[in-house]
């Protein structure tokens, strides 16, 4: 690794750093009118961790990482309380950018150039001011300064007149003195509702059945890139968005996988030589693919996945809904009447929750595969009578050994 990329390297680190302790004063504040004073809001990541059936651990409410989680992903019931009353949703939009370059740093084998570093540092001065954090602005702004003087130092040996003209394309928007700034926050602490006076349900960080959320990605490249795929660098590119994708939305089908880190590069159609080259890049991306054939973050015990994540809209298919999530919906309506479910019936419930008439083919296999799911995980017990009950013992301990192997 040569010196400019440690540099670069070292730049995007201290930009993400000088950006946190602002930003989980402000996490903290929203969410402390949500959740009450004495919860810290990395609880909140703790639950969902553990309804997605993570193992426990140790979280730092300064790790970058943890903060970008809080903005961009959806927070249970609690949605997304930072875009709650901001349409353009800059806060997602800012930290899903942030997220991906500090995912970038998580890689060693990543090219991080000075390019990157002033993309992050120009990312985190526009958070910087959303949170009305002066003094995080002028701290970053004095890493910007130092990049660019390492720029111009780098050009003035080379082309002194290409590093004055690229210096303005770079710049983070300097505010200009003769111009009325506004730098209040889109959503502010004061409009984030009061816990009183949303609906109980809503702060419950427990709650099993929550909204769905569409996919969408921050464009990570373009079409250039997957032309270049044996390029390290495109290929880390498409590892990114695959990583992304997973751990924003797993379980994941491969199909919608594969659709969706074509989207991050702007092609909405994909070739078939693509797809096949982003299934390559499956192997090589840290996830897991299950015996069903989705997607997972690593440390993720699918038998312990408890959510299951439902769409009024109906843009979901049943086939692309991994069976273990399948598993938690079976369990509900099971445990809503119980002993009132033959398989028949069973399945004729699931079905009306996605709107179908008729259940057959490839469809009615895929929610029998999910209601086996349910009785192998201990979910749901199915009685002498054919009449289903649900279960008291809990997950079998072979049984979910055996799937975290699979």
């Amino acid at each position: 690794m040569n010196n400019e990329r440690i540099l670069s390297r070292q730049w995007v680190d201290k930009a993400l750093h000088t950006l946190a302790p602002a930003l989980d004063t402000y996490i903290s504040h929203v969410m402390a009118d949500i959740l009450g004073p004495e919860l810290a809001w990395t609880e909140v990541l703790s639950q969902l961790d553990r309804l997605k059936g993570k193992p426990p651990r140790t979280l730092n409410r300064r790790d970058p990482a943890l903060q970008f989680r809080m903005l961009t992903e959806r927070l249970g019931e609690l949605g997304h309380p930072f875009d709650r009353h901001n349409r353009s949703r800059l806060f997602s939009t800012y930290g899903q950018m942030l997220r991906l370059h500090r995912n970038q740093l998580a890689h060693g084998d990543d090219s991080v150039e000075p390019t990157h570093a002033m993309h992050t540092v120009f990312s985190a001065v526009q958070l910087a001011r959303l949170i009305d954090a002066p003094e995080t602005v002028e701290a970053l702004e004095t890493i910007h300064e130092d990049i660019l003087e390492y720029l111009w130092k780098d050009q003035n040996d080379h082309t002194p007149e290409a590093a004055i003209t690229a210096t303005p394309a770079v710049s983070v928007d300097t505010p200009n003195p003769e111009k009325p700034q506004n730098h209040a926050v889109e959503t502010t602490v004061a409009d984030v509702p009061k816990l009183h006076s949303l609906p109980k349900e809503q702060v419950s960080l427990s709650k099993r059945i929550i909204s769905w959320d569409p996919i969408a990605i921050h464009p990570i490249g373009d079409r250039e890139d997957l032309e270049t795929l044996r390029r390290q660098s495109s290929k880390r590119k498409v590892i990114q968005a695959i990583e992304t994708l997973v751990d924003d939305y797993g379980p994941i089908s491969e199909a919608v996988l594969v659709a969706s880190v074509g989207r991050a590069f702007g092609v909405k159609r994909l070739s078939k030589k693509i797809s096949q080259k982003f299934v390559h890049q499956l192997k090589n991306a840290d996830v897991v693919r299950d015996q069903d054939g989705f997607y997972w973050s690593p440390g993720i015990n699918p038998a312990q996945w408890s959510l299951f994540r439902t769409d009024p809209s109906g843009q979901r298919q049943v086939q692309e809904i991994s069976p273990y999530e399948l598993a938690n919906l079976v369990e509900v309506l099971v445990a809503a009447e119980p002993s009132r479910f033959d398989k028949t019936r069973l399945l004729n419930a699931l079905g009306s929750h996605f709107g179908l008439q008729r259940i057959i083919g490839p469809t009615r296999r895929h929610l029998a595969l999910a209601i086996k799911r349910s009785i192998t995980n201990g979910q749901v017990h199915r009685k002498a009578t054919g009449k289903f009950t649900v279960s008291t013992n809990g997950p079998a301990q072979s049984d979910t050994k055996k799937r975290t192997t699979s």
